[in-house]
């Protein structure tokens, strides 16, 4: 299956550095281009009590590989890959992150 290019939208990939006192920090932003959508299986989402609307779907097929703990900004916020699959294209599912939660290698 190939993504289309017209559903696809600006992201920014940021590699996991660590995590000190609870806090996650990611390097500098890649910039890439992705499909983005809401996390429709519901049924997860009830049975352990967690907003639908804090989980999104990425589809990427970019060379930039992804990996779980990945950050991931979008325009409104950071989001964390906290599972992947990979086929013919990598499918993510993000997490949102809080603020507070996170640093950013590239934000002053």
């Amino acid at each position: 299956m190939r993504l289309r290019e017209r559903e696809k939208r600006d992201v920014l990939l940021r590699a996991f550095t660590g995590l000190d006192d609870d806090v996650y920090t990611f390097g500098e932003g890649v910039p890439a281009r992705a499909s983005v959508y809401p996390l429709t299986s519901g049924m997860d989402a009830r049975v352990t009590g967690e907003q639908e609307t804090l989980r999104l779907r990425m589809l990427y097929d970019g060379g930039e590989p992804l990996q779980v703990g990945m950050g991931v900004t979008l325009a409104d916020g950071l989001y964390r890959i906290v599972s992947l699959n990979r086929w013919a294209h990598q499918e993510a599912v993000l997490e949102r992150m809080s603020e507070g939660r996170y640093s950013l290698a590239d934000s002053t």
